[in-house]
């Protein structure tokens, strides 16, 4: 087997959604230490829960505008083959 230059995967182990990674969102690393700790208050929790969900609704609405820029230069063929590995609604 033979190795790419992050190991035996390349770089395919770093595409994940997975916590812990390096450009983790700073809602996502706020609400995961808020939830870390058994003491942290409810309205703490509930306030880093809605800033995360603002900044995940505005990534979504990032891609959907970066998708559609992108369709408008594929083929139908294209599109299609891009739909059909997940990578375009």
């Amino acid at each position: 087997m033979m190795r790419g230059p992050r190991g035996p995967e390349g770089d395919r182990g770093r595409r994940g959604r997975g916590f812990g990674r390096e450009d983790t969102p700073a809602e996502v690393k706020a609400l995961q230490e808020a939830l870390e700790s058994d003491s942290t208050p409810v309205e703490e929790i509930k306030s880093k829960l809605d800033a995360y969900r603002k900044a995940r609704q505005a990534q979504e609405k990032e891609l959907e505008q970066a998708q559609d820029k992108l369709r408008q230069i594929l083929s139908v063929r294209q599109e299609a083959t891009l739909v059909m590995m997940g990578m375009l609604d």
